[in-house]
């Protein structure tokens, strides 16, 4: 199994994912892969995919995550008065134009302030049936992609909503809390979901996760500060390199020449130098010299593993398009906006 960023030819087999405890109207039903799209191309969401590479696309997509941010002000107000089917809330706010969703740079002006709102929409499996063994090798890959996707932002509130009475045990066994069964919601029993479709809301907050707990989920709340600034255009480079991109797909994903990822890997090794000289130290002898960069390349990935928080971009940040000489100052704009 490995992970990776949704793309829009997955949108339809993502679909067909979705729980069906998750209620929603037949006119959302019909622009979930739109909206989908729409948050894709603005960078205002987290898509991801969970996929058996030994299987043709798109049957090999195991499982499908949606994350994203949302203001404040939307965070508060549900807290105070939550309602089922928090995705539906969500997804009818943006056909109506009122969309909690953060755009990128308020994200970046969050995350450098009190913090991010984090909402999972979904987390679909192919195979609802936790104990499956297919199902249960995915969710060992989702706990490493989960942490790919959110680590090293910082996070205020993680909310998520599940369905089935399972599925609630195991986000109470991840460390997550019960914030309401909805057992008062569904006034007769004409209304109530079957018991495998009951929606159950989960949540966790900053102040219930100290900075030093022994929770994996205490890096998503106190992440460290990151030392070297990349720009955008660089982190994105980074992060397909992170699901073992060659030059060319990440160049083919990001839409440039491999000669332009070329450029903003020569920015990236430039500005680890300048701030960590040793972290790229290389025992290859200098006359070994693609051995010598597969080696550079390879300690920078290894750290990066381990401080995401390198990947997350600062408010501070301008625009530039990938390859530009300037990007180390500077990153894409069409990933900003």
């Amino acid at each position: 199994m490995r992970y990776r960023f949704a793309t829009a030819a997955d949108l339809h087999t993502c679909q067909g994912l979705i729980d069906p405890g998750l209620r929603m109207s037949r006119a959302l039903r019909a622009r979930l892969t739109q909206l989908w799209t729409q948050l894709i191309e603005s960078g205002s969401a987290l898509l991801s995919v969970i996929e058996d590479p030994e299987q043709a696309h798109p049957q090999g997509i195991e499982a499908f995550a949606a994350m994203v941010f949302v203001s404040d002000a939307f965070a508060e107000d549900f807290a105070a008065a939550p309602r089922p089917y928090l995705p539906a809330l969500i997804y009818d706010g943006m056909m109506a134009n009122r969309s909690p969703v953060l755009t990128p740079s308020q994200i970046r002006a969050a995350n450098s302030g009190n913090g991010l709102n984090l909402v999972c929409l979904h987390f679909a499996l192919r195979n609802r049936a936790l104990d499956h063994p297919r199902t249960r090798n995915t969710l060992q890959v989702a706990n490493t992609a989960f942490f790919f996707f959110v680590g090293g932002y910082r996070i205020h509130t993680l909310m998520q909503e599940v369905y089935g009475a399972e599925h609630a045990q195991y986000m109470t066994g991840g460390g997550l809390r019960l914030r309401s069964d909805f057992v008062d919601e569904f006034s007769d029993d004409t209304d109530r979901p079957v018991a495998n479709e009951h929606p159950y809301l989960f949540g966790l907050d900053r102040e219930e996760i100290a900075p030093v707990a022994v929770n994996p989920l205490s890096y998503l709340f106190h992440p460290l500060p990151p030392r070297f600034g990349f720009t955008r255009t660089a982190q994105r480079v980074l992060e397909q390199a992170l699901l073992v991109q060659t030059d060319q797909e990440i160049a083919s994903h990001l839409g440039v020449s491999v000669d332009a990822v070329k450029k903003t890997w020569r920015g990236i090794y430039e500005r680890v130098e300048n701030v960590a000289p040793k972290l790229l130290a290389s025992r290859v002898a200098s006359s070994e010299s693609h051995h010598r960069s597969a080696e550079r390349r390879r300690h920078l990935l290894d750290y990066l593993r381990t401080h995401l928080e390198e990947l997350r971009p600062p408010p501070w940040l301008a625009s530039a398009k990938v390859g530009d000489p300037a990007s180390a100052g500077k990153s894409q704009s069409r990933t900003e906006s």
